[in-house]
């Protein structure tokens, strides 16, 4: 899926619907890997991007569920 927010979203929605997404598809990596190093390679990546993500918005977040969530 895309790594972007829809004009149409609020950005509450948005970021927790782009959260939800790479996360999915990082566990869709790992469930059935033909290749288990790639699997990893490509959930890692993911989830990269998720904490990109809440670094973003910690200011929005607060520093106690950054440290939750990260």
């Amino acid at each position: 899926m895309s790594y972007r927010l829809h004009p149409d979203e609020r950005l509450p929605a948005g970021l927790a619907r782009i959260t939800y997404e790479q996360i999915d598809d990082a566990l869709d990596y790992l469930r059935d890997p033909d290749d288990v190093d790639e699997a990893v390679h490509e959930s890692r990546k993911l989830f990269k991007k998720v904490r990109g993500l809440l670094r973003l918005v910690r200011l929005e977040l607060g520093e106690p569920v950054l440290k939750r969530k990260n």
